[in-house]
């Protein structure tokens, strides 16, 4: 609980995320819990980001309007670009003392400069980190560039390891999230759940070779939806699906967050590159059995046999093996998810989040 003392101390203060993101994913959703808890706290909390679900998402949960930047640029402009337009926004609104969170990592690029015209206002900048750069030179120019901010905020030790021999200020805080209650119809067949950007990048295909090959009726379920851009291959993540698994392939397209979890058995990360992995926290919150790789961000979150299952990384034949171990309706697997539901409620709260995230930025 946050004291009377507490949000006096904060009262007043003024918070600003800036994104490049259009759209409200798994991030973006632990953005705007983040945003509604220091809200709570007394802080002002503002949002710079070009138009989109994100904007109207922010205005809906936060209740006031984010700071729009230009609406004439369009969602495949530049790098470049976007850094140029994101800060003229901000530099427009800026007040003395703000704290300034990058919530998209390429826009450190601008950074130097703008310490430069933002001079006497005094503001501190740090950087929210929740990406893994697929490359060494990305992360070469990641390192370059952090160096810049007073802090970094990582979602997981396995994110913040790009960042090795930074002089950076490096915090690893895992969350937020919070319970969702799950609504379960009683079924004669195991239902496994894919959730939120549906990418090969992912390695979903991974995961529908493994259910493919279970020798239960075991089905395989979606939900979630491409990422719009222009190198979206959501379609062929779901052909592939429907050509491995035929009628035990349900694709339910992305639904309201609220029935997320509902009628799920097990919610599976298949990819071993996740920053942290949002909707195994939820999982866990909410009851609901976490199989996730052994390598990433998301390996972090489970201890196997104990709140979830961990298995080889990129081996389908051992994910079906770890898949067909587990009867959701037996006494250990109810036993492994109220572990996990118990630790998660101590660690991973959106009020317990925000007070850590003040500490790094502080």
């Amino acid at each position: 609980m946050t004291s009377q003392s507490e949000k006096t101390e904060t009262a007043g203060r003024r918070l600003v995320f800036m994104t490049a993101s259009r759209s409200a994913w798994g991030a973006e959703q632990s953005l705007f819990m983040l945003a509604d808890a220091l809200k709570k706290r007394g802080l002002v909390v503002d949002l710079v980001c070009f138009p989109g679900t994100i904007e109207a998402e922010w205005a809906r949960l936060i209740g006031h309007p984010a700071i729009l930047a230009d609406a004439a640029a369009p969602e495949n402009e530049s790098k470049i670009k976007e850094n140029l337009i994101l800060w003229r926004t901000y530099r427009k609104t800026a007040r003395k003392f703000d704290r300034v969170v990058l919530f998209t990592y390429y826009l450190l690029v601008g950074v130097a400069l703008n310490r430069v015209l933002l001079a006497g206002q005094r503001i501190k900048i740090a950087l929210d980190l929740h990406d893994n750069l697929p490359g060494e030179r990305g992360r070469q120019l990641l390192r370059l560039f952090a160096r810049g901010v007073q802090s970094v905020v990582a979602c997981s030790a396995f994110t913040a390891s790009q960042l090795d021999s930074v002089p950076t200020e490096v915090h690893v805080i895992h969350g937020p999230a919070e319970a969702l209650a799950v609504r379960t119809q009683p079924s004669a067949v195991k239902r496994i759940g894919i959730l939120g950007r549906i990418v090969k990048e992912k390695q979903h295909l991974l995961l529908a070779e493994a259910v493919a090959g279970l020798s239960d009726e075991s089905v395989l379920i979606i939900r979630g939806s491409g990422d719009g851009s222009v190198n979206d291959n959501s379609a062929e993540v779901r052909k592939y699906c429907l050509e491995v698994l035929g009628p035990r392939f349900i694709d339910e397209g992305k639904v309201e967050q609220e029935r997320v979890l509902d009628d799920l058995d097990i919610v599976v990360v298949a990819n071993h590159q996740e920053p942290m992995g949002r909707t195994v926290l939820e999982a866990q919150l909410s009851g609901v059995f976490a199989v996730v790789p052994d390598q990433g961000g998301s390996s972090e979150l489970v201890e196997d046999q104990q709140t979830g299952r961990l298995y080889a990384s990129g081996d389908a034949a051992q994910l079906r093996e770890v898949l067909a171990s587990i009867d959701p309706q037996s006494d250990s697997a109810r036993q492994i998810c109220e572990r996990a539901r118990q630790r998660a409620q101590h660690t991973v709260t959106p009020e317990m989040y925000a007070d850590s995230y003040l500490l790094a930025l502080e």
